[in-house]
């Protein structure tokens, strides 16, 4: 999917603009920021997410506060499921 996102900013914004109340011209622009390629789970990604996390539960978004790692798998959970592809990114 995020090869796909990569390759096709304009058909995905036309997907997420909707269900973002956002219009399509800028969620391609924020989909032209970012990069949707698959990488490995470390520290700094769960502290990245947390933050997320935390951000949309003090905007109201989320209604209840969330802990990353209670939703985190252990890093052999991970190892049987990534593509070899994505571990020699590492």
């Amino acid at each position: 999917m995020g090869e796909w996102a990569n390759k096709n900013r304009l058909k995905a914004g036309e997907i997420l603009a909707p269900n973002l109340k956002v219009d399509v011209p800028t969620m391609e622009i924020m989909l032209k920021r970012r990069s949707y390629d698959m990488r490995p789970i470390n520290e700094s990604v769960l502290q990245t997410q947390q933050q997320i996390a935390d951000l949309l539960y003090q905007l109201k978004i989320v209604p209840k506060q969330v802990n990353i790692r209670e939703a985190t798998l252990t890093d052999q959970q991970y190892a049987t499921i990534t593509p070899d592809s994505i571990k020699t990114k590492a």
